[in-house]
């Protein structure tokens, strides 16, 4: 028998076997392709019964009763079953162990002496029939690792052994990795999008608002993006930001500046935790959506928020600044789980 350390060896090559140990693996395979055979009729038998088939059910309920004696009488005598009358109530030919399992599964047999049975009574016979198969599989399974194991046989229980390990390694690999890619995303671009408010409680509108992509290659890396006021706006004193669509992600945002058509700083708004802490209602902020504060609130610093919906954005008020042309958005992205370097 194999140990725990032998399953795990490397051999390639296939045993070859002589003499006796020969006439066992053939022994053994013999058996297991009979068992296989008897599986096969028993699947065929729970058709049969299923769509009332019952006279083919009984003829081949039979063949399967007789093949089980039969293949216990290969293991024994290594010879087919003489076909005697009523060659299913002698089990004197069979070891202890098989005739153990006859003998606990004789209801299988009781049925073939009755000539006529009542429609209930072959679901009971198909039940008795399959316990039969079963305890049969199974003492031909500890036959073949026992008293019939080869050379080749560990060879096989080995390879299916480091197939399933190296098989399940793999399995736990790929899922280690999707659920990795899962629960910590890697930063895809998206895109950035101002909303124009010229008043405090103005509702933001998609013609009065101007897109620009964030792209993921700069990563951690503090950007200026500069987006165009739509013509027509005279007058601006708030902007609501969004932050794309891409769950699970962190800003750290400096500041949003408002320029004139010389490049000339007007006013805006710079992102700083002021003492006392962050408090969203306080007046230079509106509506919050899908986003959350993290990282230490310290005073003086850059606020940080972290993504948590499809619909992130923070909407931020400053002083009325007149004739507008564009604003200038300074802002650092990075995964959620990670820190920015400071």
């Amino acid at each position: 028998m194999l140990s725990i350390k032998d399953y795990f060896k490397i051999q390639l090559r296939r045993p070859t076997l002589e003499g006796p140990e020969l006439a066992k693996e053939e022994k053994r395979v013999a058996l297991l392709a009979k068992m296989d055979a008897l599986d096969s009729r028993l699947e065929s038998l729970e058709i049969l019964n299923s769509n009332g088939k019952i006279e083919d059910f009984r003829v081949l309920a039979e063949a399967f009763l007789f093949d089980a004696l039969n293949l216990g009488h290969h293991l024994e005598k290594s010879s087919d079953l003489p076909k005697r009358d009523k060659w299913w109530e002698d089990f004197s030919w069979a070891s202890p162990e098989l005739q153990e399992i006859f003998k606990k599964n004789t209801k299988a047999f009781e049925y073939l002496n009755s000539k006529k049975l009542e429609e209930e009574e072959y679901d009971s016979w198909e039940t008795a029939i399959s316990d039969l198969g079963t305890d049969l599989r199974n003492q031909i399974q500890t036959i073949s690792r026992k008293e019939l194991n080869t050379a080749i046989s560990e060879y096989q229980r080995r390879w299916k052994v480091q197939g399933t390990a190296f098989f399940s390694f793999v399995l736990i690999f790929f899922l280690g990795v999707f659920i990795y890619y899962t629960k910590y995303p890697s930063f895809r671009d998206t895109n950035l999008q101002v909303f124009f408010l010229s008043q405090k409680g103005g509702s933001p509108t998609e013609e009065l608002s101007t897109k620009e992509i964030i792209k993921s290659q700069n990563k951690g890396e503090w950007i200026e993006y500069t987006l165009s006021v739509p013509q027509g706006i005279k007058e601006l004193s708030g902007a609501r930001i969004d932050f794309g669509d891409f769950i699970k992600s962190k800003y750290q945002i400096k500041s949003l500046q408002v320029l004139d058509k010389d490049g000339k700083v007007l006013g805006g708004k710079e992102f700083v935790i002021p003492e006392g802490g962050f408090l969203p209602e306080r007046e230079d902020y509106g509506a919050l959506n899908d986003i959350k504060l993290v990282g230490k609130l310290e005073p003086g610093k850059f606020i940080q928020i972290e993504t948590i919906g499809m619909d992130p954005y923070l909407t931020a008020f400053f002083p009325t600044v007149k004739n507008p042309s564009s604003v200038k958005v300074i802002l650092r992205f990075i995964e959620s789980h990670k820190k920015f370097k400071d």
